[in-house]
């Protein structure tokens, strides 16, 4: 096995240095389009389980008013406690549940619940570098809606 001579090994730290730049410039993208998919994922789950936990409460909870809220209540802490990891960016996430369109009030079982997640994740780290991808000169980062819409299906 050869060794390699010393010019070589020093035109290789060189070809490193020169090439570097466009490697780390190649990797911004798929960088914030990783960030921005794993807060969809987790934005995702936490509205599935709010309304998979509010969707399977009793109709004797549901269509109690006084009741009713607090499961909403309870619905909302999971969905706040579940999105309390993600750091988007300037603005926090905004989510909201509904029964039937309308804010799980108690006054009739409903036949739907949805809930969803509004946020827009920045970039951090290459904010330039993505503002010049997306072509935009005013970009703040990636704006997305998660929906979740199931049947009550409480007994």
């Amino acid at each position: 096995m050869k060794r390699a001579s010393r010019a070589s090994a020093g035109s290789a730290a060189i070809e490193l240095a020169v090439m570097l730049p466009f490697i780390l410039m190649l990797w911004t993208v798929p960088l914030f389009l990783g960030r921005v998919w794993w807060h969809y994922t987790v934005s995702l789950g936490a509205v599935q389980d709010a309304q998979l936990y509010l969707s399977q409460m009793p109709v004797s909870v549901m269509g109690d008013p006084t009741l009713a809220p607090l499961a909403k209540a309870a619905a909302d802490d999971i969905l706040t406690a579940e999105l309390a990891e993600l750091r988007p960016g300037d603005y926090p996430v905004g989510h909201e549940i509904r029964c039937d369109t309308m804010q799980c009030a108690g006054y009739t079982v409903p036949t739907t619940v949805q809930a969803s997640t509004q946020q827009e994740v920045q970039d951090p780290l290459y904010a330039q570098e993505t503002n010049e991808y997306f072509d935009a000169a005013n970009y703040f980062g990636l704006y997305f809606t998660t929906y979740v819409n199931q049947p009550y299906v409480g007994r």
